[in-house]
């Protein structure tokens, strides 16, 4: 019997639309919370989730009958609903993503890396973030 076997890491970031501060304190946790669910029902995994005022990360594990655009414009769209429902009425992401592929022997630095998100943008900025990716992976992501 034959099958297919598939385990795609993917560091995900996504940011509110300008950039602007629109992720209050109060609201993060359930806002992650609610991006798990949409994903598991798509039988996405979100191993890690974490960020700032302005843009999250994730390192998901895709489930191969999923497209990363599909699964990116249903987290947006759903949460957007979800945030305007919950009180915050300016809240919407930004048009596009960056997603990164991440082989299984990084998935630990990519995890402590999300994890310390708050800690790292103490001292670096969104803008320099995406620049050292750009960098890293030969993109062109969020440059105007």
């Amino acid at each position: 019997m034959s099958h297919s076997s598939v385990r795609n890491y993917l560091h995900i970031i996504f940011a509110t639309r300008g950039r602007d501060s629109l992720i209050a304190p109060e609201i993060e946790n359930d806002l992650y919370a609610y991006l798990v669910a949409i994903a598991n029902k798509k039988k996405v995994i979100i191993q890690k989730i974490n960020g700032v005022d302005d843009h999250i990360h994730m390192l998901v594990i895709l489930h191969p009958a999923v497209a990363l655009a599909t699964l990116m414009k249903e987290l947006k769209s759903y949460s957007t609903g979800w945030m305007k429902r919950k009180g915050y009425p300016q809240f919407s992401w930004q048009e596009g993503y960056g997603g990164f592929s991440c082989s299984k022997s990084h998935v630990e630095n990519v995890v402590k890396y999300i994890a310390r998100q708050k800690e790292h943008h103490k001292k670096h900025s969104f803008e320099a973030e995406v620049n050292e990716l750009n960098e890293k992976w030969g993109t062109t992501w969020l440059r105007d």
